[in-house]
């Protein structure tokens, strides 16, 4: 007899397949564990600094935590800081202080910063993106003076950026690399000019021999309120620098870590920042346009600083918060939430914070040619902030008293957006205004415009018979006619307009059957109608040609044949001629 057969291997218990699924458990929980530990490390970068009293040492803190995910995780973390820095503008030197102590045990992964810093600062030049340019080259003043590059080298990169305007003029993006380049100096710590202060001061002659040749006349045409002559930004930005210089650098806004010293050349072990590899001649082909925007006009302030109080923001650090809010709103605008919590994070200790914040947001609502943002993203972040702080509220009520009172003096185009907005200030108010401006002698004629432009808008968000309820009688007056549907047009006698007319519903509407209809309308041939008919009932023209007279009966519904009941009385209701 044949040898018996040794028993087949059970496919469980196969040692082969224990081991590929214990090798595929193993990778998994490793490509697990991987992920979540990508994901700790941009939480904590991201939330580094959030908590102002335990600042400090929350640096010394990551720096230590994370120092030993540098060999697998070095360009998650390098990627992750840069993408902080360019888009948190609030914690700039935040990120700066904690690349300093990084730097002190992996001066490796430092050093790898530095190329990654210029690529992304030139390529954010060449199109334009000035505010992003603008963060990053605070981040990387913030290097310098925690002592990570040297401060010959970070001089180096400010003439290099301010020498983008070499030659060029304002129409042809000259402002770009001025702008930019001025914008850091804020920011260098008073350390830092101490040591540094020669090339400092070499890249503020550069950019004012530019400023000498720069032409301003068009600032008249962009101010908001035509008697106010408020400067443009840039304009502010060199008498703010020479305010700075006068205050030894100090300020109220800016904040910078402690602990850390600047010095004029790099630490051992870490590298010099290279050159930015970019000029001017790179500016003009690509291009770019830069419009410098003008500084806040003073609505609520303005009487503090010509009644002479001692309590008003110094010119520099007023300069400083307006960027900081342009920033925020520039960075955070898709979120209005968290654009009003990181404006009023601000960390800010002054009487007029509040008042400069908003006069901020009320000039770049009515910023000219065109405000960055829809009238409705700045009525929704007023509201926001006037949620979240209730003393906004009062502020924000005598911004729009103080323009009303000027409405005579307010641009053409800034009274259309204001009156937008006040249309979504009244709804958001309940109604409630001070409506004296514009009742018994006080109502001027361009109050009168102003306020009949409101209440056109505001019927739009509302409707007729409620602004007659909500609103004062002695206001009823500039009410705009009740908006009613056009009647006794020759069209409207149809049989198909009264069909339309039950099928469009307001409460659960369906536009399925409507649309039906009008394919069925489209399909319909020309009927012969009478010439007084023609030009109403074009609105039923077919788009296609009509079928053959015999086809014509076949054509007119889809159905080979309909009741002469029905046909007669078409004719009769309508004025249809019978099929």
């Amino acid at each position: 007899p044949a040898a018996h057969s040794a028993p087949a291997m059970s496919f469980a218990v196969n040692p082969s397949r224990l081991r590929k699924q214990n090798a595929e458990s193993e990778a998994a929980a490793a490509a697990k564990q991987q992920k979540a530990d990508r994901e700790r490390i941009r939480r904590l970068i991201i939330t580094l600094g959030d908590d102002n009293k335990k600042m400090v040492g929350q640096i010394k803190g990551l720096a230590g935590a994370l120092e030993d995910d540098v060999e697998l995780h070095g360009d998650l973390m390098a990627e992750t800081v840069l993408e902080c820095a360019k888009n948190l503008p609030m914690k700039a030197n935040v990120y700066a202080a904690w690349v300093a102590r990084m730097a002190e045990k992996q001066p490796a992964w430092a050093n790898s910063l530095l190329p990654r810093i210029l690529d992304d600062l030139r390529a954010l030049l060449q199109t334009g993106r000035a505010v992003l340019a603008q963060v990053l080259l605070q981040f990387t003043i913030g290097l310098g003076n925690c002592g990570v590059i040297g401060l010959n080298s970070m001089c180096d990169l400010l003439q290099g950026v301010v020498g983008l305007s070499d030659g060029l003029k304002q129409s042809k993006g000259g402002d770009l690399g001025v702008y930019v380049a001025l914008s850091a100096l804020p920011f260098v710590s008073a350390a830092a000019h101490a040591k540094a202060g020669d090339k400092l001061a070499g890249v503020m002659q550069r950019a004012e021999a530019y400023m000498a040749s720069r032409d301003t006349s068009a600032k008249s045409l962009l101010q908001i309120v035509r008697t106010y002559g408020t400067p443009d930004r840039l304009e502010a930005l060199l008498a703010s620098l020479e305010a700075f210089k006068a205050a030894k650098w100090c300020s109220q806004v800016v904040r910078h870590v402690p602990g850390f010293e600047p010095a004029l050349e790099s630490k051992p072990g870490l590298e010099e920042l290279g050159s930015l590899g970019m000029t001017a001649e790179d500016v003009r082909k690509s291009k770019v346009r830069m419009q410098v925007p003008l500084m806040s006009s003073q609505f609520l302030t303005g009487g503090s600083v010509s009644d002479g109080a001692d309590d008003h923001m110094a010119l520099h650090d007023r300069w400083v918060l307006e960027e900081y809010v342009l920033l925020i709103i520039e960075t955070f605008g898709k979120d209005v939430d968290e654009c009003a919590k990181q404006i009023l994070r601000i960390p800010v200790l002054h009487p007029e914070f509040e008042a400069i914040t908003i006069e901020t947001l009320f000039s770049q609502m009515l910023r000219l040619p065109s405000p960055p943002m829809l009238p409705l993203f700045y009525t929704r972040l007023l509201g926001a902030m006037m949620d979240m702080q209730k003393s906004t509220k009062a502020l924000v009520q005598q911004c729009f008293s103080v323009l009303i009172s000027r409405v005579a003096d307010l641009d053409e185009e800034c009274m259309d957006v204001l009156a937008e907005v006040y249309a979504y200030q009244l709804m958001h108010n309940a109604y409630q205004a001070d409506w004296s401006p514009f009742i018994g002698d006080k109502a001027t004629e361009q109050g009168q415009r102003f306020v009949r432009r409101v209440l056109d808008r505001l019927q739009r968000l509302s409707f007729h018979q409620n602004l007659l309820h909500r609103l004062p009688e002695n206001i009823h007056v500039y009410v705009p006619p009740e908006p009613v549907p056009a009647s006794g047009l020759s069209v409207q006698l149809k049989p198909e307009f009264k069909e339309m007319l039950g099928l469009v519903k307001i409460k659960d509407p369906n536009d399925a059957p409507v649309v039906e209809f009008c394919s069925k309308l489209q399909r319909r041939p020309v009927e012969a109608a009478a010439p007084e008919e023609a030009s109403a009932g074009a609105d039923f023209a077919p788009t296609e040609s009509a079928p053959p007279a015999e086809d014509a009966g076949a054509a007119r519904d889809g159905q080979s044949e309909e009741p002469e009941a029905k046909r007669r009385r078409v004719g009769e209701e309508g004025a249809a001629v019978p099929g």
